[in-house]
This record gives C-alpha cells, structure tokens and sequence, in this order.
C-alpha cells in the first residue's frame, strides 16, 4: 500500500515538469518532437521563416504522432513571412515540397497550413500541445533560420491554455489557408 502511494505522488511529481530553458538547437527541436509524440488531439505552431528549419527528428516525431492518431491528431502551422522579402515563387515551391512529405506519409489531410503576411519582426517560433505544453523558440539574430534557446512549458495547462488563446484570436484569424495564399499572389499556379 505504502510502495502503491508513493508510485503515485512520484508520477504527480513527473507531471509537474515546469518550466525549463533550452540552448541549442539539437536539445530544442528533441524536446519539441517529445512533446508532439505524446499529443492527443492537436499540434499548433507558428513559424517565423519559410526555410526548412526544423529538424528531421522534430518533422518526423510529428508525422509519426499525426499517422498513429488516424484523424484524432491535428496540426496547425502558421508561416509568419514577409513576401516583400522573398519571392512568392520561392515560399511555394518550399511549402509545396513541405505538403509532399505529408502527402507521402499519408497525413496531408491532417496538416492544415496558413500563411500570416507580417512585415512586423516576430523572431519567435510558437510550438503548444493540447493545451497543455508549449515551447517558445528564439531566434536570436536577423533572418536566422535556427532556433538558438527556447523556453518551454511543459505540463503548464494555464500558461499553454493562454499562448493557445493568443494563436487562435491573433495569429490564425489573420492568417490565410495555405492554398487561398497561393491563389491570390500566384493566379496561375495550383498549390501542391
């Protein structure tokens, strides 16, 4: 009895994790791609660059998490860029070779993609988990395309509950579905 209760506080003590501060890519992506295989309903991110930034880890952790779902499991990305910056051209042909490796595995239908034009420096990555955790990538210097530290919720319902509120009302309703983004800066292309 006595081995069963302590079992229990011990696994009320993991759950309350905290907070923890990440340098490094490496340890910031794994810690991310450890949060989205444990998901159950859904993925929200926001990302400040169209470059392909993430790790391979992170990348797959989700797909993996989206395949084994079979549907329960859903991620939204917001791509916050500036098309004055770059070629809309190129931002396609980058996000349409994203949507392929979803597509490949199966899991396109899960991924809902937006695009957020912003001219204003948001040089943080958004990452929240079911509402639960959350992890606030920075990027540290102009036009980087890694992370260098992130701070992470982890087991923070209050703090996720919140920065989840935040994407619902300021990032994803100012944002456009990937292929309406497509349709008005480029007429004449279908997106993947």
């Amino acid at each position: 009895m006595a081995l069963n209760r302590k079992i229990v506080e011990l696994l009320g003590q993991m759950k309350q994790v905290g907070v923890r501060y990440l340098a490094g890519e490496t340890g910031i992506y794994s810690s991310a791609a450890r949060l989205c295989r444990f998901t159950q309903k859904r993925i929200r991110a926001v990302v400040t660059s169209t470059d392909s930034k993430a790790s391979v880890e992170f990348v797959e952790a989700v797909i993996a998490r989206l395949q084994q779902g079979n549907g329960r499991v859903q991620f939204e990305a917001v791509l916050v860029l500036n098309p004055e910056q770059e070629s809309t051209s190129d931002i396609k042909k980058r996000n349409d070779e994203r949507l392929m490796l979803f597509e490949k595995y199966g899991v396109k239908e899960y991924l809902h993609l937006y695009i957020l034009d912003s001219k204003l420096p948001i040089h943080f990555d958004l990452l929240i988990v079911d509402c639960q955790s959350a992890h606030v990538g920075i990027t540290t210097y102009r036009n980087a395309c890694k992370l260098s530290s992130a701070i992470e919720f982890e087991n923070q319902p209050d703090i996720a509950k919140d920065l989840d509120s935040w994407f619902e009302y300021f990032i994803l309703n100012n944002s456009t579905p990937y292929e309406d983004w497509v349709k008005k800066h480029l007429p004449n292309e279908h997106p993947c």
